[in-house]
């Protein structure tokens, strides 16, 4: 192993002295080489000389290289040699290697190079540091083929070896602008660096070249003197990379070559990189997308003026042609006339079919809000895209403007439809599903236009609910050319309500609007409405009337027709234009029927007689007939058309009754209830019976009150509910019983009448007082007490609503009291009785003087073992009202004052106090005044 030499020039000179004189007589033919010709500081570093024998094997076998001296440079000097097979080696002061072969000479008896060998010489080597510069030294080979003996030599002396201090790193061009992707678009400069690596102990300032072109200088930091050879320092250059502007070609590779200049002190070399340039990013205008492409731009007042313009909403397609995508950028459009505008957009967007700016992406362009406002017949308007404010997808500003010539027509004269009319069936005020109507009306077009689009649509409205159906088309003529049109239209069974079609409803009305529109959209429509009548007319209701009542027409019937007579409604939508009935016919008493009796006659409702063919002056008939009939009963009515002598029953449109029937009903309230008793919960016995209570109030005025201790649910098995019993009932009638806010709470529909017209009935009553509300549903809290209003009333449902119930229910207050009665007060009376108090009436129960006692504190306590002392009385009595007693003959001690009473009950249970609900007193009971 060679030492690295520390005085590189001084031991150059060294081995020049060193040189033996050489004579100039050729060696063989040879080729010497040097495997490594640059190279960077480092330890260790080999290095091999190679040295060949040119010369013929055949021709000249014995041309046979036996001596080569090298010459190493001086940073290579050392004092060892290099160890070579076969070969040995003699150092000459470190400044020169001889080396002459050893061993055995071949069968031809050389020994050395022979022609077509080679012999190869490896020094290893520590490669030291420059300052700041490259240092190049040489290999020196001299060869011979008569052992080195003076004039055999020939030398070998261009073998330079180069040790750099500068290197590029390959792959290092890289841009850093953001995206760091090496890509850039067209017209863009971008950041970018390489690395350079320096050996050199020193700093070094160098120039960049960027394909050629000088940059700004940079100093490239060395190792330092401490530094070890082989040491390197990695620096990030900085430049510039920019390109022309353009949109072609839509991408390109160029290759950039990058080097140091560095003033010749030392070769770094080159590197290159490429970058990939776009094409700038841009949007091409599809002009025939444009809409609409014909607008208006003056709306008139009604005497013709100028008030305003238009807004129109425009649309267009717009192509992104080149690579890169674009963000951020915002937009504006506006349109400008040669005399009109500008007329700008309110907001303009980009809604994209296909990845948003990319590459053969659509986009369409909505610019909203354009108010086209200029009182002119007619002008074209250009449009003008701009586009700002983006930023594309390598970093590098976005803008454009785009111009749209002559992409709008603004057109201001419109057609005009005059006498829209519509014609129905003769004879007809109203129409209905099935008939066929004609629509008829003039086209006035001052503009002449070759075709417009002209339609007929119709709407229904229900009278009834006032929905209206969906629009559904009459007629449709989108290139209509001409000056009048006659459209046959059939009235439809179904239209839309709602998404399903159903049928058109009975009382309804056509609401028809007839338009014509240019290709402007300058439009003028005209409307009219027509009644509908789907219904055929029919029996809605048909009352059983009393002819001696005050408010009955004088029937012009005869004398054998019975008091009782029905009323019968038809039901007709439609009245004529002074509000006369539409509806002719049903006169023929023939065509009528009633149930269980003799159809006498039949009337108009004001009680003349009905005339064939003749409306009345409304939509009823009155049917009379010979029998008595029952007021609270319903008798079946029927019409048929079909009869002898039938004279039909039409309304306005035609529509005919051939049959019907319907049930009577009654105009006679049915008879108030008649009260007769009610019975409780016998709670005393609380074995599921009943007991008769009194009642109260005021019966006269139809005001009974009664009071119980127990509820329960009506009609409910083993319910606890009072009942009570009324008279005037009928099997036709239902039995309801209301509350006070006029809630039914409970309704027998079948009653069990008995002979004497009466039926008893459950009432509903709460169970618990606890459940006695404020009055809005249940009852009102009335002290201890829950007041219940409770009105038992008949109902007729046969009858017409406001006859169906009695005119005078029968009225009941319950109270429902589930507090035992109980001493309230006891006081001396300060002679010789003591009045005692209850919280309540006692409606019952015994005075009995061993229930009672008065009670004292003992005012020998002290000596007695009893603290009270309770004294009998001799008599009880009703106090001064019905919650009071007396008692009287009293034994009191006069020492002391009255502490209070004593009541203990030991009799029938049945005699125990009592209030008018049933609620029995305490039996053991020590009151203190």
């Amino acid at each position: 192993m060679l030492k690295k030499c520390l005085s590189v020039v001084g031991l150059i000179a060294l081995a020049l002295g060193l040189l033996p004189a050489l004579s100039a007589m050729a060696a063989p033919a040879a080729t010497v080489s040097l495997d490594a010709t640059d190279v960077f500081p480092g330890a260790g570093q080999d290095f091999t000389i190679t040295v060949e024998n040119d010369a013929n094997p055949l021709t000249s076998a014995q041309d046979v290289i036996d001596y080569v001296r090298v010459t190493p440079p001086a940073m290579l000097l050392g004092d060892s040699c290099p160890t070579v097979s076969g070969w040995s080696c003699v150092s000459h002061r470190g400044g020169f290697y001889d080396f002459e072969p050893t061993g055995t000479p071949d069968i031809q008896g050389r020994l050395g190079i022979v022609p077509g060998g080679s012999l190869d010489i490896t020094f290893t080597a520590d490669i030291g540091a420059p300052q700041s510069a490259d240092q190049t030294q040489n290999f020196v080979v001299d060869i011979s083929d008569e052992g080195g003996a003076n004039g055999s030599f020939d030398r070998y002396a261009n073998l330079d070896l180069t040790v750099h201090v500068l290197d590029l790193v390959a792959g290092s061009i890289l841009e850093t602008s953001t995206p760091a992707d090496n890509t850039a678009t067209r017209g863009q400069t971008i950041d970018a660096r390489f690395t350079a690596t320096s050996y050199a102990r020193q700093d070094i300032t160098v120039t960049p070249l960027i394909d050629g072109t000088p940059g700004a200088p940079v100093t490239l930091p060395g190792i330092g003197a401490l530094g070890t050879a082989g040491d390197a320092v990695d620096t990030d250059v900085a430049f510039d990379y920019t390109t022309t502007g353009g949109r072609t070609p839509r991408s390109a590779t160029p290759t950039v070559t990058v080097g140091l200049d560095t003033g010749g002190a030392s070769d770094a070399g080159t590197i290159t990189g490429t970058f990939t340039i776009q094409g700038e990013p841009y949007l091409q205008a599809d002009l025939d997308s444009v809409a609409p492409e014909v607008v208006r731009s003056s709306r008139k007042d009604g005497t013709g003026a100028h008030i305003g313009g238009f807004d129109y909403d425009f649309t267009f397609d717009l192509d992104k042609l080149n690579i890169p995508t674009v963000a951020d950028a915002t937009a504006t459009f506006a349109l400008q006339g040669a005399t009109t505008g500008p007329f700008a957009a309110a907001s303009t967007t980009l809604s994209w079919d296909g990845a948003p700016w990319a590459e053969n992406s659509v986009a369409t362009v909505t610019a909203a809000g354009v108010t086209i406002d200029a009182d002119i017949d007619t002008e074209a308007l250009t449009g003008t895209l701009t586009l700002s404010g983006g930023t594309d997808s390598n970093g590098h500003p976005y803008s454009q403007t785009i111009s749209l010539p002559s992409i709008v027509l603004i057109d201001n004269l419109a057609p005009l439809i005059q006498d829209f009319e519509v014609e129905i069936p003769s004879g007809q005020l109203q129409i209905k599903s099935g008939d066929v109507i004609t629509f008829t009306g003039d086209i006035v077009d001052p503009q002449s236009s070759p075709t417009l689009d002209f339609v007929i649509s119709g709407t229904v409205t229900d009278k009834v609910t006032l929905q209206q159906s969906e629009p559904f088309e009459i007629h449709a003529e989108p290139e209509f050319s001409g000056t009048s049109f006659s459209v046959d239209w059939t009235v439809p069974d179904e239209v839309g309500f709602g998404g399903s079609d159903v049928a058109v409803p009975d009382f309804s009305s056509l609401a028809a609007s007839a338009s014509i529109t240019d290709v402007a959209g300058n439009a003028s429509d005209a409307d009219l409405t027509q009644d509908i009548d789907n219904a055929d007319p029919a029996a809605v209701l048909a009352a059983l009337a009393d002819s001696t009542a005050t408010d009955a027409p004088d029937i012009a019937s005869g004398p054998l027709a019975g008091r009782y007579y029905v009323e019968v409604e038809l039901a007709n939508d439609y009245v004529g234009p002074n509000g006369e009935s539409l509806l002719t016919g049903g006169c023929n008493a023939s065509t009528w029927r009633l149930a269980g009796a003799t159809v006498e006659g039949v009337y108009y409702s004001d009680g003349s007689a009905c005339r064939n063919g003749q409306p009345g002056p409304d939509d009823k008939r009155i049917i009379t007939v010979f029998e008595d009939l029952d007021p609270d009963r319903s008798y079946e009515l029927t019409y048929d058309n079909g009869s002898l002598l039938s004279d039909a029953l039409q309304d306005g449109a035609d529509n005919t009754l051939l049959q019907d029937a319907i049930d009577t009903i009654t105009r006679i309230a049915p008879r108030n209830p008649v009260f007769t008793t009610l019975e409780r919960y016998d709670s005393d016995a609380d074995d599921g019976s009943f007991e008769q209570v009194t009642v109260y109030g005021d019966p006269g005025n139809n005001d009974r009150m009664v009071h119980l201790n127990r509820g329960g649910v009506a009609g409910a098995t083993g319910t606890q509910a009072p009942h009570v019993t009324v008279g005037a009932a009928s099997s036709v009638y239902e039995v309801h019983v209301r509350d006070g806010a006029g809630n039914t709470l409970y309704v027998v529909a079948d009653p069990e009448v008995d002979d004497n017209d009466q039926v008893t009935v459950d009432l509903p009553v709460i169970a618990d007082i606890a459940d006695c509300d404020t009055g809005v549903g249940t009852g009102v809290v009335v002290g201890d007490d829950c007041h219940l209003t409770r009105f038992v009333t008949f109902h007729n449902p046969f009858a017409e609503a406001g006859s169906q119930f009695s005119v005078d229910p029968l009225k009941l207050t319950v109270v429902l009291d589930q507090v035992v009665p109980r001493i309230a007060a006891a006081a001396f009376d300060g002679s010789d009785a003591v009045d005692v108090g209850y919280n309540e009436i006692l409606a019952g129960g015994r005075n009995a003087n061993q229930d009672w006692a008065t009670v004292q504190v003992n005012p020998d306590a002290g000596q007695q073992q009893d603290d009270f002392l309770y004294r009998p009385v001799n008599s009880v009595d009703n106090g001064a009202n019905a919650s009071s007693r007396v008692l009287s003959g009293l034994m009191l001690d006069s020492r002391v004052g009255l502490y209070g009473v004593s009541f203990l009950y030991n009799g029938d249970p049945l005699d125990l106090y009592e209030d008018l609900a049933g609620n029995r007193t305490l039996e053991d009971v020590i009151f203190q005044s």
